[in-house]
């Protein structure tokens, strides 16, 4: 939450050594009974009681974190500001940052479970990994973009999830979604959609929902089509 909430998982609080915190919790996975928190400026915050407790580890980049996608049981990806993109293979305890990869800022990332990754930010900027985010390619969104999209390419990319192994969404700032089918490579303008969505969740290949501000939550049966 924003800055200064404690955080708090079931009946467990932060611990003496993180009362509370100013920077913005924006993301959390799990890994191997372990919970992690990022966001903003900070330090990732980690439990491994369930939340009773929350210890600091410092990372290796100062740029904000906006979101962490979890790829297995020790593998888990972290992005953020001017093109930030964080990996972990033990277990999110330790990063390396991988460098060059876009100067965009980069607000949400999704892996499926072959380790197949997309992170998504400004100016419609969408890059894909296809080895559990070791190395990233721009995935050109102009013509797709341009189909749903005043803004054209410029449209911010606001959010991203994998509904199955093959199919993924993607949610532009103004309202209109991107679907593909090929776990990334190509897109095409979901019909019918026109209210800004922050997140997705998916239960399984095809029941989902969408959440965006004052409240709204969309669903689908048919995996985002």
């Amino acid at each position: 939450g924003d800055g200064g909430i404690i955080v708090t998982l079931g009946s467990g609080t932060m611990s003496s050594n993180v009362r509370s915190t100013e920077q913005q919790l924006l993301a959390a996975i799990a890994l191997k009974g372990e919970l992690f928190a990022a966001g903003g400026n900070g330090p990732l915050l980690y439990s491994s009681d369930h939340g009773k407790h929350w210890n600091k580890l410092a990372l290796p980049s100062q740029q904000a974190v906006y979101a962490m996608a979890r790829i297995d049981n020790t593998t888990a990806l972290m992005v953020g500001e001017r093109g930030a993109i964080l990996r972990s293979d033990d277990g999110a305890h330790s990063w390396s940052a991988i460098e060059g990869v876009t100067p965009m800022t980069l607000l949400s990332v999704a892996s499926n479970d072959a380790g197949i990754s997309l992170a998504v930010g400004q100016q419609g900027s969408l890059v894909r990994s296809e080895d559990r985010g070791l190395t990233w390619h721009t995935i050109d969104l102009a013509a797709a973009m341009r189909n749903v999209v005043a803004g054209g390419i410029n449209e911010t990319l606001v959010a991203v999830s994998f509904a199955n192994p093959t199919t993924a969404l993607v949610a532009t700032s103004n309202g209109a979604m991107l679907r593909s089918i090929d776990t990334g490579l190509t897109w095409q303008a979901v019909a019918g959609v026109t209210t800004p969505v922050t997140r997705f969740a998916f239960a399984d290949a095809r029941n989902g929902i969408a959440i965006g501000a004052a409240g709204l939550v969309i669903r689908t049966s048919n995996g985002g089509k």
